[in-house]
């Protein structure tokens, strides 16, 4: 008896890696830290020379930077800030990688042939406060951004990438205010108004100044009058002096008189100084409004 044994080779299917010819133009990006937090779009362009039909949707993915983590930081000698990418203005999803991304923590689209494509999305910027105890300078990180293409199958295949440096700036600043007697900072706060009424000899009025720096600074102080409220025109005058913190009484003139300097910042909330104005001595004035304007002046380092 004879056994006829039939075998029936089928080939391998297998896919080859479409060669979708991608091209992606990517800018890096720089931001200044300002008083409020920033929301702030980016775009990349994404060309396609390849003629496959399994080039038409792309995918971006967006890698974990040098934290090597989705809490991404920007760094400078030592120190490091928060900062994220987004899919959407809402920050509502994080970009993410391919292999860690999940639905919609990537940004996909379609291209075709020998045409160029915009992608948008969003870098969350924090404020100064959010930040204030790291020292100024420039803050970097550098990331991957990977370009795939997404076969009719549901595979995805590898293109290309490009990697990305974010910048963010951390000024030295330091700003003051001048605000009712332990009233808080508020950095619009710059011009307060002594109202003395009707003057008398060694009356007095307060409020504080308060400084808010996140790098050691200066302050000076001076007068339009040169330490006198005067009447227009100028008949008679009321001499005063001005007391800042734990300083000395001082008369201040029209040039900018040194009042000290602090070897440090202060904290988040401000450094506060008290700030006393005694009216000196005075008699047979001349009726009428007698005004003074001063100005302190406070420089970072």
């Amino acid at each position: 008896m004879k056994i006829l044994i039939l075998l029936t080779f089928l080939p391998l299917l297998a896919y080859a890696d479409p060669d979708c010819d991608y091209e992606i133009t990517l800018g890096n990006f720089t931001a200044a830290i300002q008083d409020v937090a920033q929301v702030i779009p980016q775009t990349l362009s994404l060309r396609r020379e390849g003629n496959s039909n399994n080039c038409e949707t792309y995918e971006l993915y967006f890698g974990k930077g040098q934290a090597n983590s989705y809490q991404r930081m920007a760094y400078s000698n030592g120190y490091s800030i928060p900062y994220n990418l987004y899919r959407t203005v809402s920050l509502g999803t994080v970009l993410k990688d391919y292999g860690d991304a999940g639905i919609n923590e990537f940004l996909t689209g379609t291209v075709m042939r020998d045409s160029t494509v915009n992608a948008t999305w969003y870098v969350e910027v924090k404020s100064k406060d959010n930040i204030f105890n790291v020292p100024p300078g420039t803050y970097t990180d550098t990331l991957p951004v990977r370009a795939y293409n997404l076969r009719n199958s549901g595979v995805s295949d590898f293109q290309t990438a490009r990697w990305m440096t974010l910048s963010f700036i951390i000024p030295r600043y330091a700003e003051v205010s001048v605000v009712p007697v332990n009233g808080p900072h508020n950095s619009s706060s710059t011009v307060y108004i002594m109202d003395f009424g009707e003057m008398q000899p060694q009356q007095e009025l307060q409020a504080d100044l308060v400084v808010k720096a996140n790098v050691p600074y200066g302050m000076n102080i001076s007068s339009q009058n040169g330490g006198f409220l005067q009447k227009t025109p100028a008949t008679t005058n009321v001499p005063y002096q001005i007391k800042v913190g734990n300083g000395n009484w001082v008369t201040p003139p029209t040039y900018p008189y040194w009042l000290g300097q602090e070897s440090s910042g202060s904290p988040q909330n401000g450094r506060r100084y008290n700030l006393r104005v005694k009216l000196g001595n005075f008699t047979n004035l001349d009726d009428g409004d007698y005004q003074e304007t001063v100005t302190i002046t406070v420089t970072a380092y």
